[in-house]
């Protein structure tokens, strides 16, 4: 009889309370069974852990951080602990399909030469409604991801599974990204490089808009840039094979980032000018208004947000 490959599923966790539950149900009752949960509370002050440790089960690995550590290096130790043949993740407010494990092994065993693969996914609101009009359909095909790569993701990270062969030749999230964001985006396109890469057409994950998550959460220039960031560097593999990270050149990288991030130097309250745009696109109403005030506290005498006051007020209200 044949052994099955065993899966490692990485979990980081922060104040997940609300949500976790049913994150670890949908991994123990998925219909592939040799699979281990690596989960890693990050200091959570909820009942985050608690919650975790009810979950009683030999194939289930409960760490935990003393102090916050953040998402990616707290991901990056979960890689470590890893013994699957595979490996995938799974976040701690979404939850998956019961057969997502199942479907992205098969893709595997259908193709020698894959390195890495996801799924589609659907965005949910925080209490569970789930927005298939709001979420994206990937490419499913190497070539396809490969060329969205300068524009946007071409895949759902967190849904995407990858050969611990891989991983031992690429390495982990690289931690010029802790706590930016966009660390799954480097590090797939650093093993579209050398190992082909697809999506599978079944919708197999759940992306809950969490306004804890980081994504959600761009409060400073350098978060607000990290795509900036990274076409740079893609751009920079593409001419030379190489980029300012994996050549540890960091004088380059601050230069780069100055680049960048000089107008927030400048104006103070440039960043609000950022975020007011985003959230008013996202019907955020609350928060657009929370930007304009932040900003008066700063600049009080600036004409310039008494009259974005006055223009958001308008659209908004009347």
């Amino acid at each position: 009889m044949e052994k099955l490959p065993l899966v490692s599923i990485l979990m980081p966790c922060y104040n997940s309370e609300k949500y976790i539950t049913k994150a670890i149900s949908s991994i123990q009752n998925q219909s592939y069974k040799h699979w281990e949960l690596l989960i890693c509370d990050d200091a959570s002050i909820d009942n985050s852990l608690e919650i975790i440790r009810s979950f009683e089960s030999n194939k289930i690995k409960i760490f935990e951080n003393k102090t916050n550590k953040g998402y990616l290096k707290t991901c990056n130790y979960l890689f470590e602990q890893a013994q699957g043949e595979f490996i995938t993740f799974q976040d701690s407010d979404d939850y998956s399909e019961l057969n997502r494990i199942e479907l992205l092994l098969t893709a595997f065993d259908n193709n020698s030469e894959l390195g890495a693969c996801g799924t589609q996914f659907n965005f949910m609101t925080d209490d569970g409604k789930i927005l298939p009009e709001d979420s994206p359909t990937y490419p499913l095909k190497h070539t396809d991801i490969v060329s969205t790569f300068m524009e946007a993701p071409g895949f759902c990270g967190a849904s995407v599974m990858v050969k611990k062969e891989v991983i031992d030749k690429i390495g982990i999230y690289n931690e010029y990204w802790d706590r930016i964001g966009a660390e799954d985006h480097y590090w797939l396109y650093l093993i579209s490089e050398q190992f082909e890469i697809s999506n599978i057409s079944e919708t197999l994950y759940y992306y809950r808009h969490n306004p804890n998550s980081l994504t959600r959460n761009k409060t400073t220039p350098r978060k607000i840039h990290c795509h900036d960031f990274l076409i740079h560097f893609f751009q920079q593999r593409k001419d030379k094979g190489t980029d300012d990270i994996s050549s540890v050149n960091f004088e380059a990288i601050k230069k780069m980032e100055l680049y960048f991030l000089a107008p927030y130097t400048d104006d103070p309250t440039y960043i609000f000018k950022r975020l007011l745009d985003w959230s008013y696109t996202e019907k955020d109403y609350k928060a657009v208004f929370k930007h304009i005030f932040s900003a008066l506290k700063i600049a009080p005498f600036n004409l310039y947000w008494y009259r974005t006051l006055f223009y958001y007020a308008k659209k908004v209200y009347l």
